[in-house]
């Protein structure tokens, strides 16, 4: 992390070591640009979660780089997860703010990039949430049971913003004239909660909208 968010990066450090979780880096990273990359992507390849704290500072440039470790991180975690069985989560503070020219452009690239909104999770929140968002990732639920007789109205989730709930609400009617049944998103509940109804929601539905 950038300098800023040190405190926070070793709170969430320490809580992974205290669940038993190995936690990379676990030595420092060398100075120069080729060095570090390759010892990165060395770490990288034995790791099944990489955790991305953007904040205000850009953070230090290796020797022979033009970008921040920050960035580096981030680049070569997109490449790792090309490789399968990886998730990233990028999580930033929820009033994020920077005078910073680089870290700005930086932070508009992780907001707009197609690689980070289809393959990993984008989170401005506070910490706490972060925090439990991260644990269900590592240590998912199991999937409720939902059998498939064959028989009986198919499960349509529709997912929608709160703001455009009454909307979407002629839509609900109709798929449930048309004899399905229907799932709606669900907006009560602290983020962690929300988000796990959205996954399980997922897995129950024959189909989403």
């Amino acid at each position: 992390t950038g300098y800023d968010l040190k405190e926070r990066r070793d709170t969430i450090r320490r809580d992974l070591q205290s669940h038993g979780y190995t936690v990379m880096p676990d030595r420092p990273l060398p100075s120069f640009g080729p060095d570090y990359i390759s010892e990165v992507r060395a770490h990288l390849s034995g790791c099944r979660l990489c955790v991305h704290m953007v904040g205000r500072s850009y953070g230090s440039v290796p020797d022979g780089s033009t970008d921040s470790v920050v960035a580096l991180q981030h680049e070569l975690a997109i490449e790792r997860a090309a490789l399968g069985d990886f998730h990233r989560l990028v999580w930033m503070p929820p009033d994020l703010s920077t005078d910073d020219e680089r870290q700005r452009h930086f932070i508009e690239q992780l907001e707009a990039d197609a690689r980070v909104q289809s393959a990993a999770d984008l989170l401005k929140t506070p910490l706490e949430d972060f925090k439990s968002v991260l644990h269900l990732r590592l240590n998912p639920p199991p999937a409720p049971a939902m059998p498939r007789s064959g028989v009986g109205p198919k499960h349509i989730y529709v997912v929608c913003e709160q703001r455009d709930r009454d909307a979407v609400r002629p839509l609900v009617d109709f798929l449930y004239e048309q004899g399905f049944e229907v799932i709606a998103s669900a907006f009560d509940g602290d983020r962690a909660s929300i988000r796990q109804d959205h996954e399980d929601n997922l897995v129950a539905c024959d189909a989403a909208l």
